[in-house]
């Protein structure tokens, strides 16, 4: 990763000509599963899809070899579930609580993914369809918040309700992408991958482990 971002930082400078592009589609932020901000078995939503977005420019390093570079935002995430606060009072085999339920807790996740991806796309084009493959870095932040609501783990130690709130504080990195696309003409119907899992260790971690996006881009 440390030597193709260079590469990919320099590449507007090497491409003989250059277009604007803009896609817009859909994404979809595959949630960390059972325990993370939510409990199965008890109430939730996770509302994860999203409308994305992306504005940039792209041209060719030589021919059937393209360049991009994109301002990316997929729009904003949510989440909602009553959980009991304690781990130990939940069951993650049998998706319920261990004996009786304490107090739940109200668990309230707010979060988006925005960035700039700068990747290599080798083209061909079959019968005038164009097909490319994709790959590069996503330089990003998450942004997540979560608020708990009527939060106290330990119903015996006497104290009130409080409401906590925390955020993802793993702060900008860069982060693989990948992809592929079919198009003819001057539009595009792009698959992109992205690794946007917050990193080992970040304490109150986002919900998603991965987002994916499908988008139809125009160049012009």
């Amino acid at each position: 990763m440390k030597r193709l971002l260079p590469l990919v930082l320099a590449l507007p400078a090497l491409a003989h000509a250059w277009d604007f592009e803009v896609g817009a589609g859909v994404a979809h932020f595959a949630d960390r599963g059972n325990m993370f901000w939510y409990q199965e078995g008890l109430p939730h939503q996770l509302q994860l899809t999203t409308p994305a977005l992306e504005l940039g420019v792209t041209g060719d390093v030589v021919p059937h070899l393209a360049w991009h570079a994109d301002v990316v935002y997929m729009g904003r995430v949510r989440t909602d579930a009553v959980a009991t606060p304690d781990d130990a009072n939940y069951d993650p085999v049998a998706k319920s609580c261990r004996g009786q339920c304490i107090a739940r807790s109200n668990f309230t996740g707010r979060g988006d993914s925005i960035g700039a991806r700068l990747t290599l796309e080798p083209y061909t084009y079959v019968a005038g369809w164009r097909i490319g493959i994709e790959a590069g870095a996503y330089i990003t932040r998450n942004r997540w918040t979560e608020t708990v609501y009527d939060w106290r783990p330990n119903p015996d130690d006497g104290a009130g309700l409080r409401t906590v709130r925390v955020t993802d504080d793993s702060g900008w990195r860069v982060v693989p992408t990948a992809g592929a696309s079919i198009g003819r003409g001057n539009v595009d119907l792009v698959y992109r991958w992205y690794r946007t899992r917050s990193p080992n260790g970040t304490l109150y971690p986002a919900i998603w482990q991965n987002t994916q996006s499908l988008t139809a881009r125009y160049r012009f």
